[in-house]
């Protein structure tokens, strides 16, 4: 977190399956400015009253996909230089432009269907299932189509979750930091494995 917002800004930055609400002033939602950055199954969600600039912002070259931006005020939905690819990103209940409304498919003032705003699961029937980018490396780990929202893609929330169990014995997707003691004698303590995608 970088001042309220999540902020990449070297080359190559991914921006991925990452839940930020908002209850006050803050600045971007999400803002990348390396080159070839990608955003992509992010939720940005502003509680209803709260001002300022929440929104997925990209410059430089890569691609903004399957992100939700929802109630945001003041701003714009999705903010990119004219390099970047925005597609299939769902917006909802905003002030200024909505998504980009010159991008590829994207769903404008559309309800996600979330069945709460803290989850931001999706219920059955949902328009955001199966909606996000068809390419097969945004696939969702069944390899179903992406879903938009933290829930869908390769890096979902859900995969996250499920390897904080200390019962877990699958395949590690995310890396975890041992809690309270990551760095001990110059020595960062991280537990992973060799799998970025459940293929």
């Amino acid at each position: 977190m970088y001042n309220g917002y999540i902020r990449g800004d070297r080359g190559g930055m991914w921006v991925v399956g990452n839940k930020l609400i908002f209850s006050a002033n803050y600045g971007y939602g999400i803002s990348a400015t390396g080159n070839y950055g990608e955003i992509s199954n992010n939720v940005v969600f502003s509680t209803p009253g709260a001002l300022g600039q929440h929104y997925a912002r990209s410059t430089g070259r890569g691609k903004v996909a399957g992100n939700i931006v929802y109630n945001a005020s003041l701003a714009l939905g999705i903010s990119v230089a004219s390099q970047i690819q925005i597609t299939r990103n769902l917006c909802l209940k905003l002030t200024a432009d909505t998504c980009g409304s010159a991008a590829e498919g994207n769903l404008t003032n559309t309800d996600p269907q979330c069945i709460d705003f803290d989850n931001f699961q999706l219920a059955q029937g949902s328009p955001a299932i199966d909606a996000g980018p068809a390419d097969p490396w945004f696939a969702d780990l069944d390899r179903t189509r992406n879903d938009i929202g933290v829930h869908g893609g390769p890096w979902a929330i859900d995969q996250y979750d499920a390897q904080r169990s200390p019962d877990y014995s699958g395949p590690y997707v995310y890396p975890l930091f041992k809690a309270n003691s990551s760095l001990s004698g110059g020595v960062m303590h991280i537990r992973a494995l060799g799998v970025a995608r459940l293929r």
